[in-house]
């Protein structure tokens, strides 16, 4: 649901980074290598465009809260001054409100984080409980706002300090460090994976392909409460209205409210749909190669998609359902 939302976020999502299953300027030899990798194949991390990694760079603050959100997901939203809606990190740093303490209504996004930083968002993250004894020389040093994060954090082995007994709080960290201090607070509480027997289907997606295949009509649309409630009400107003039909043709092509744009659609389980928009506006057609998947179900006639959307394999929100009627 919500093509024109899963677009307009996708195209600020655009940034200059790609993923990478290696890096040019990290090999096994690099002490990070291990965290990095396992970071890279959980597909919470990734590399530039020019093949390298840049371990060795401080990591910014709006490349941090797209780590945060890529591993812990959405804890938080707001809006900042000085972050714009065509920054490829709005949606990470928009959505990751809590794992940071920002007094003001700015964000830097492009000021490199610190330890204290990292440690509070990693603290807020694992939901640890606080710890007050404080271990390190320069504890002085630290922020009375972090603290406790930096006590906790330490106390798990999450993020240690240096062998003079410092921790030095507001140190930049970089790219390798997070990596290494991410990936020890994934596996905190992880416990080795056993095999299981898979289960067996309980129905082929051709089955389902069958089912969704006809004409549906809108019985109501429900829009949430959130900040993109008013493109959510402007969207359903205009294709999702109350009695409006929508057709799904059985070679895979979605067309929405009297052909007023179409998406391809492939069933790719039964509770996940997926799609590329077209929209048709008189002469004029644009399709959209940002394949977006949405939630939905299907019970007989009658049919519910949801406005959970996920580009990517991230979850990007939600902002309506429709429930339809099979015509």
């Amino acid at each position: 649901m919500k093509k024109i939302v899963s677009l307009f976020l996708v195209l600020l999502m655009l940034s200059g980074t790609v993923f990478a299953a290696g890096f040019t300027d990290l090999d096994e030899t690099h002490w990070a290598y291990p965290h990095v990798s396992e970071l890279v194949e959980r597909g919470v991390i990734n590399g530039y465009e020019d093949g390298t990694f840049r371990p060795e760079a401080n990591i910014t603050r709006a490349e941090l809260a797209k780590l945060l959100y890529m591993q812990f997901g959405q804890n938080g939203w707001t809006m900042y001054m000085d972050v714009d809606m065509t920054d490829w990190f709005y949606p990470y740093v928009t959505q990751t409100q809590n794992y940071f303490i920002v007094p003001m209504l700015s964000f830097y996004p492009d000021r490199a984080a610190t330890r204290e930083e990292v440690a509070y968002a990693i603290y807020v993250a694992k939901n640890l409980s606080p710890v007050t004894t404080i271990n390190f020389t320069d504890a002085a040093d630290i922020d009375t706002q972090y603290q406790q994060a930096v006590a906790a954090v330490a106390a798990e082995g999450i993020i240690n300090g240096y062998p003079d007994g410092t921790f030095l709080p507001k140190n930049n960290i970089t790219r390798a460090e997070v990596a290494t201090v991410l990936h020890r607070a994934i596996v905190l509480d992880e416990t080795p994976e056993v095999e299981e027997t898979p289960a067996e289907p309980t129905g082929s997606l051709e089955d389902v392909r069958e089912g969704i295949v006809g004409t549906w009509v809108v019985e109501k649309s429900e829009v949430y409460d959130t900040p993109l409630k008013w493109l959510a009400e402007q969207w359903t107003k205009e294709y999702y209205y109350d009695g409006s039909e929508h057709v799904f043709t059985a070679d895979g092509i979605f067309k929405c409210a009297d052909g007023k744009y179409e998406t391809t659609y492939e069933i790719i389980s039964d509770t996940k749909i997926k799609c590329v928009t077209v929209i048709v506006v008189g002469d004029f057609t644009e399709q959209y190669g940002e394949e977006q998947i949405y939630d939905y179900e299907l019970n007989g006639d009658e049919f519910v998609l949801y406005g959970n959307y996920y580009v990517n394999g991230v979850t990007m929100g939600h902002c309506n359902v429709v429930h339809f009627k099979r015509k």
